[in-house]
């Protein structure tokens, strides 16, 4: 088992360089930084706010923390969880309201799920919140996305 720890038991704001590499089992703690193009084998783990650079590729049951970003084009095994959540697409999409945030959203199925700052809940709670907190554009555009990923 490959583990990055402190005195503590867990590394956090670790920062690795592009095309890094990491076998199974391997875990990190939050804030950890990884480059374009790094590599993860299977059940690997990553605390919460991890970020990811462009074509990472991630084995089979790996865990992610809330927060966490995906550069362009990462790749995901089967069985990878986000928030505890088993997801099997992933998909972002940044500055719908033109403040620039990211939209996180992952589907299981017909189960959809969103993360827009500090939100995590169905794609169906955010569109209703966002309906009626007057932001229509997010509603809109989060629940064509919503019935365009669902297999």
């Amino acid at each position: 088992m490959k583990k990055i720890t402190d005195k503590n038991g867990q590394f956090n704001n670790a920062e690795f360089d592009n095309s890094s590499e990491f076998g199974d089992y391997s875990e990190f703690g939050n804030s950890s930084k990884f480059g374009a193009y790094s590599e993860f084998g299977d059940y690997s783990k990553f605390g919460d706010y991890s970020k990811f650079g462009a074509k990472s590729e991630f084995g089979s049951e790996s865990k992610f923390g809330a927060g966490s970003e995906f550069g362009v084009g990462s790749e995901f095994g089967a069985g990878c969880s986000y928030r505890g959540f088993v997801f099997e697409r992933y998909m972002s999409s940044a500055n719908i309201d033109g403040s620039g945030r990211q939209i996180k959203i992952f589907s299981a199925g017909k189960i959809v799920m969103v993360e827009a700052g500090c939100f995590w809940g169905t794609a169906k709670e955010f569109c209703n919140r966002a309906k009626n907190e007057g932001k229509d554009i997010y509603s809109n555009v989060v629940g064509a996305i919503a019935k365009a990923i669902v297999k």
